[in-house]
């Protein structure tokens, strides 16, 4: 035991430790293995957490607490600070709450919520899915979530593989009779939105719903599903689901609608309005539902819409703000709202504000503009992004009208200062140039462009290799991995 936990140190902080290696204890004292994790914690931050990531039957009592006590207050340097403000009060309140509880009984304290949590997340950790049978809702959900929702994905074969892997697991559990409820059906449906396939996780939610009364879905389970929906743009099961669906807490409102005003964008522009109007007559409109509405709203209504009370103005409001002047306005409203707003922004106006204002003088066609805001972002010390490149060298190659012109000059001393600062390794940034060397039939630019990609790997799109045949440019496409093994069909 003492060599599993020394082991688990050295590969975890000290409560890892103790979730992973405290379901082999057997019959140890618990004070032993107490003893044993805070020994290794560096701090009084990992001792409590090690304290409290001891599952439920290794919870501390008696003189196994005490000495955790003590320890944990040696290691605080003699002074344990209780938790202060308004969540500390709650946690007070709570703890006597639980006390009260345990005395009227005449029993032992009922576990904490975060040791319940520990406990599922202990059981679940190191198995697999084949030797857990009849787990519960919450210890399913902790080991769904562990094994399959730690890592980022990084590209399209990452979520393919992992969305094999998760079908697979979830093949196994259901015939080992474990227990899809809320918390682990919720658990199913973000991970499958989050590998890429919302269809499927929008038939898993619906195929919940079948045989269960409303008031038995969860609060969280209704937002997963939801999401769900809104992401494989299923209007009319969202409408079915919002009919049936009982009066959630205000918390979670704004949540709701936001994603729900992620659909309607698309489906119904005037829905999505009207929704952000009940969200902001009711105080509780965040973020996210103020950009999407500004994505739909012309420079007036944006405007209006960016006074919601409770919403601060920041960096991403205020480039969804200056966006919105490509529908109405042109780059004279969106200077003005520029200058009347700049000094409201929270931090200060970032790279995807004078984006913004990009996109709106290139559907303009304004040059003169396009210069100055990039001088602009030069002389404040905004550093230029992907985006900023690729959205000047499209301008440049859509208005360019010969081959030596201002414009064409300009882009391919653009495209060098890319090259030098590494922004040129990108596929929009390399796709302007080509536009601009395919419509001025440049063959010795746009072979050089060909060598650049092929040198640092920047993939070849079907609008590229496009822009290559209007130069005379033949490029063979490249064998997959499976033609490269010899594995592939004849």
């Amino acid at each position: 035991m003492a060599v599993r936990i020394a082991v688990a140190r050295r590969r975890w902080p000290s409560h890892a430790a103790a979730r992973l290696c405290s379901d082999q204890v057997g019959g140890a004292p618990a004070h032993d293995v107490l003893a044993d994790v805070l020994r290794g914690a560096k701090g009084a931050r990992q001792a409590k957490l090690a304290t409290r990531a001891l599952p439920p039957p290794l919870q501390p009592a008696g003189d196994s607490l005490g000495r955790a006590q003590d320890r944990f207050a040696e290691l605080a340097g003699g002074q344990v600070k209780r938790p202060g403000g308004r969540w500390g009060r709650k946690k007070r309140a709570r703890q006597r709450r639980r006390e009260k509880a345990a005395s009227a009984d005449g029993g032992a304290l009922p576990p904490p919520r975060e040791f319940i949590r520990a406990g599922a997340e202990m059981v679940t950790k190191a198995s697999r899915p084949s030797a857990l049978v009849g787990l519960d809702d919450a210890a399913l959900a902790a080991y769904l979530l562990h094994n399959h929702g730690q890592r980022r994905t990084q590209n399209s074969a990452d979520r393919a593989a992992r969305l094999g892997w998760l079908r697979r697991d979830i093949r196994i559990l259901e015939g080992n009779r474990c227990e899809f409820g809320n918390a682990a059906t919720a658990a199913v449906v973000r991970l499958l939105v989050g590998f890429g396939n919302p269809w499927a996780g929008a038939d898993r939610f619906m195929q919940f719903l079948e045989g269960r009364a409303p008031r038995e879905v969860d609060t969280k389970a209704w937002l997963a599903g939801i999401q769900a929906l809104v992401k494989a743009e299923r209007v009319a099961d969202v409408d079915a689901v919002l009919q049936q669906m009982p009066r959630l807490p205000r918390n979670d409102v704004p949540v709701l609608g936001s994603t729900l005003m992620a659909l309607y964008v698309k489906a119904d522009p005037d829905k999505a309005k009207a929704m952000f109007r009940s969200l902001k007559q009711q105080g509780i409109a965040n973020e996210a539902a103020l950009v999407l509405c500004l994505t739909v709203c012309g420079p007036g209504e944006a405007e209006a819409a960016a006074a919601a009370p409770g919403v601060p103005l920041t960096p991403r409001v205020f480039s969804a703000l200056i966006g919105a002047c490509r529908r109405g306005g042109g780059v004279e409203r969106a200077t003005e709202l520029w200058r009347q707003y700049e000094g409201e922004v929270r931090g200060g106006a970032d790279v995807g504000c004078y984006n913004a204002i990009l996109q709106v003088c290139r559907l303009c066609e304004d040059v003169t503009a396009l210069e100055y805001w990039m001088q602009r972002m030069h002389d404040r010390g905004v550093t230029w992004d992907m985006y900023t490149y690729s959205t000047v060298l499209n301008t440049c190659a859509e208005l360019s009208r010969r081959p030596g012109d201002r414009l064409a000059v300009m882009a391919r001393t653009l495209f060098e200062h890319a090259c030098t600062s590494g922004a040129a390794q990108n596929v929009k940034v390399c796709g302007g140039l080509a536009q601009l060397h395919a419509k001025h039939n440049d063959v010795a630019g746009m072979k050089k462009l060909v060598d650049y990609m092929d040198a640092h790997a920047v993939y070849v799109t079907s609008v590229i290799r496009g822009y290559m045949a209007q130069c005379g440019i033949d490029r063979p496409e490249r064998p997959t991995r499976a033609e490269k093994s010899g594995r592939a069909p004849a």
